[in-house]
């Protein structure tokens, strides 16, 4: 009898994942790594499902697309702040063009529970009439919030990289490994979106501290 191939990938990841976060929590005890941010094997079995569905929303992802991913869901909004007048005159300009998405969007979509953050979806968000102002001030006070532990973004790239391995995407993982060590010596810096992501996806969202009890995860 064949089997769905997806069902077997699906399997093969379940049984990699105490692996996958053995791996989480031996960065977390290395000298000068640090690691995966509070929740032992449970949070980086959290984090590992929160990219494996990245992955199913956005199939064409880039290794820059994951290392973005990654990268707001241990740093947040701080990278593209300046000012408050900044971040609504942005909000303002994009709302005003907002494409049509490719596909229907979820209200917000999750990047991480520790930090607990979300990429809101402007779309939904202005089809329900819901405030720039409070947005804005959500968005600023992720930015002044969110301090990440040291070596917590190498824990975590490490991850996506097994997560990928785990999937059978091996020159995606590999294509993030590069990537990640070209960042790592900048001081992993933060990405745009690929042209490709772009163009199949038009996203349009902002990164944000879920409110206790206002996420329907």
């Amino acid at each position: 009898m064949t089997q769905d191939p997806l069902v077997i990938g699906s399997l093969r990841f379940r049984w990699r994942l105490p692996w996958l976060i053995a791996v989480a929590l031996a960065l977390l005890a290395g000298p000068g790594r640090g690691a995966e941010p509070r929740g032992g094997p449970a949070g980086a079995h959290r984090w590992a499902d929160l990219l494996v569905a990245e992955l199913d929303r956005h199939p064409l992802s880039e290794a820059g697309d994951l290392y973005k991913f990654v990268h707001q869901s241990v740093f947040g909004p701080a990278h593209a702040i300046t000012s408050r007048a900044q971040a609504r005159k942005r909000l303002e300009d994009e709302m005003a063009s907002l494409a049509t998405p490719s596909a229907p969007e979820s209200p917000h979509d999750r990047l991480s529970y520790d930090p607990p953050l979300v990429r809101v979806n402007l779309g939904p968000y202005r089809a329900r009439g819901a405030s720039l102002d409070r947005l804005v001030d959500e968005l600023m006070a992720t930015a002044r919030t969110i301090r990440p532990p040291s070596g917590a973004m190498g824990a975590r790239l490490a991850m996506a990289r097994e997560v990928l391995i785990a999937r059978g995407r091996k020159r995606l993982a590999d294509a993030l490994d590069s990537l990640a060590r070209e960042m790592r010596s900048r001081g992993f810096p933060a990405r745009h979106h690929s042209d490709v992501y772009n163009r199949s996806y038009r996203p349009a969202y902002r990164v944000i501290l879920a409110p206790p009890g206002g996420s329907p995860d």
